[in-house]
């Protein structure tokens, strides 16, 4: 599969950001809920569902 340079830019400026770094490493051990994730990073609920579109988004 071949992805541009671009796209892997994109994802990665995604991922950089500290809250959204956390939630991946946090999905990658397992399912959670957007209202697991509020309350482990003591974010709001339209907070995290922006930082989950912005990953969906982004690849």
């Amino acid at each position: 599969m071949h992805v541009s340079l671009d796209t892997m830019v994109d994802t990665l400026k995604a991922a950089a950001e500290s809250s959204r770094l956390r939630i991946l490493a946090l999905l990658s051990r397992g399912d959670l809920t957007v209202s697991d994730l509020t309350e482990i990073l003591g974010q709001s609920q339209p907070r995290v569902s922006r930082h989950l579109k912005l990953l969906l988004e982004a690849g």
